[in-house]
């Protein structure tokens, strides 16, 4: 993004606290402006908000779902709530807009922008009371959905690829080191110095993988196996301040879709992170899902380095073979 690019979008966007009270009068200055190329009268989620013909001057789309009501909200962890259909179609018409003029090159910005708790959703005491790492995820997703969906409307653009494969596969990540984290089940393998798989971890685990700088948990088991653990994981983890998703896992539950959201959720979760599983089984067959999209490194090989540390089964190791040939393809 250039220097020029910043400084016609910035501006205007510094001042629409100012021009929402008069949003046609906004649009026309959008429409009319020969340099404001971005506009933020998107974040309005109002009822009120006219339909305006100003997408057009649309380069950067700032998503911050909110309604008349609240700064921003929360739209829920799977996006289908009315707030969020509301939102992607507004979406969806200024993504088809821009497509539709945009010149070969041209570069369109979607931002998920969700602000500090000082506009966040907080109790009386100021504790935020939905993750707003988890909301961006959401938000980021439907702006993938939406913008690849605006392209097969238009009939022009590029549909967004998840994940980009990187060149080199970074060091450690095929050379598990046991970790000092004993889970009730399983082992707790470091791989290089980002990632962790483990069995299930009891509750002090976790605070003393906080205090070693472990920012992320992914817990990749069922709603109907957390049972008998002793402790909530999510409002424990969450009340450490560590980021927190819930990614249950089975073979039944495997597809196209839940493969490729894993692995784009592990490519951008904050680390270090831990995968934890039961007995470490599963984390070890998504490591091989993971390593496999992401840099091509074959089923066989994690499954052997899985093996020298007594993981004998990928428990859905016929599907990461399966989608990674799909995907070869």
């Amino acid at each position: 993004m250039s220097r020029t690019t910043v400084s016609r979008y910035w501006p205007l966007a510094r001042v629409r606290g100012r021009l929402f009270s008069a949003l046609i009068a906004t649009g026309c200055s959008i429409a009319t402006s020969p340099v404001s190329r971005g506009s933020d009268w998107i974040h309005d989620g109002s009822d009120r908000a006219p339909r305006l013909e100003v997408e057009q001057a649309i380069w950067a789309m700032g998503a911050l779902p909110r309604d008349g009501e609240q700064v921003q909200i929360d739209i829920g962890t799977a996006g289908d709530s009315a707030d969020a259909r509301r939102f992607t179609a507004w979406w969806k018409q200024a993504m088809v807009c821009w497509l539709r003029q945009a010149a070969p090159g041209d570069v369109f910005v979607f931002r998920s922008e969700l602000g500090p708790p000082s506009y966040s959703i907080v109790d009386a005491d100021g504790r935020e009371l939905s993750d707003r790492w988890a909301q961006a995820l959401v938000t980021r997703d439907l702006g993938i959905r939406t913008w690849n969906e605006a392209v097969a409307e238009a009939g022009h653009g590029e549909p967004y690829a998840a994940v980009p494969a990187s060149e080199a596969l970074p060091a450690g990540l095929l050379d598990p080191e046991e970790s000092k984290y004993f889970p009730i089940r399983g082992a707790c393998y470091r791989l290089g110095k980002d990632y962790f798989l483990s069995g299930q971890l009891a509750q002090p685990d976790f605070d003393f993988a906080k205090a070693d700088g472990v920012v992320s948990v992914i817990l990749v088991r069922l709603d109907n196996e957390l049972g008998g653990l002793g402790f909530e994981p999510e409002p424990h983890i969450r009340g450490l301040g560590m980021h927190y998703v819930h990614f249950p896992i089975a073979p039944a539950t495997m597809s196209d879709e839940v493969a490729a959201k894993f692995v784009q959720t592990l490519t951008e979760i904050p680390k270090p992170v831990i995968i934890v599983d039961s007995n470490g089984n599963r984390a070890w067959g998504l490591w091989a899902l993971y390593l496999g999209a992401r840099w091509g490194v074959p089923v066989d090989e994690v499954a052997a380095v899985a093996a020298k540390v007594d993981v004998d089964k990928l428990v859905i190791d016929g599907f990461v073979r399966g989608y990674l040939e799909r995907r070869r393809e």
